[in-house]
């Protein structure tokens, strides 16, 4: 369940709007509350490395930013949108609606103001079920919108790697849990892509 922070929220998300005819959708900034368990911790320690980098590509204004805790659409956007007859074909709704996005020739805002927040997995089966499906739309999208798609997923290697450290300095023992954990979701993803649900398993431990 995410938590609107600040009394300016809505204000912030739709601004961008007024300023910028072509923009077709905007994203608020989920951001965790802070781990209570041990998983809890080591999963809020790897967002963290991945903010640190997205915040840093195109001022946040890239597909790692995308997140449909919260998403804002023009109204020309919004009714430019064709969806597939089987929703599963999507993968992850946001991702797609990105990618569409551009397509489309719209532009996309990330709202660093339009802070939400939102609670991580507290145990290791609910945090591999949980980024085992956000991984798995990597196979499916990339087959529908092909150069496009690794056109706005390509992320430097480097610059990801010193957010990591960052991570691993003050909590070691939580991002080589990650890490490890990391492998076993790469392979998943790919069998789960290939029969992708359009319904979510519920995450208990995220509500």
């Amino acid at each position: 369940m995410g938590t609107l922070q600040g009394d300016n929220f809505i204000a912030s998300l739709v601004g961008p709007f007024l300023v910028d005819s072509k923009l077709g959708l905007a994203c608020g900034n989920p951001l965790p509350h802070p781990g209570k368990n041990f998983i809890s911790k080591s999963v809020e320690s790897s967002a963290h490395a991945w903010y640190r980098m997205r915040d840093q590509l195109k001022q946040g204004n890239n597909a790692f930013t995308v997140d449909g805790k919260i998403l804002a659409f023009s109204r020309d956007f919004k009714n430019a949108i064709v969806f597939p007859d089987t929703l599963s074909e999507m993968g992850n709704v946001d991702a797609y609606i990105y990618l569409v996005c551009k397509k489309l020739g719209f532009r996309y805002k990330f709202v660093r103001d339009a802070i939400v927040r939102y609670k991580n997995p507290e145990t290791l089966h609910d945090h591999l079920s949980w980024a085992t499906r956000n991984n798995s739309h990597h196979l499916m999208l990339s087959k529908q919108f092909g150069k496009l798609f690794y056109q706005e997923h390509r992320r430097p290697r480097l610059l990801y790697l010193s957010c990591l450290v960052i991570e691993f300095v003050k909590n070691p023992a939580g991002s080589v849990v990650i890490f490890l954990g990391s492998f076993y979701i790469r392979y998943k993803a790919k069998k789960y892509a290939k029969n992708f649900k359009a319904t979510w398993e519920v995450i208990q431990t995220s509500k």
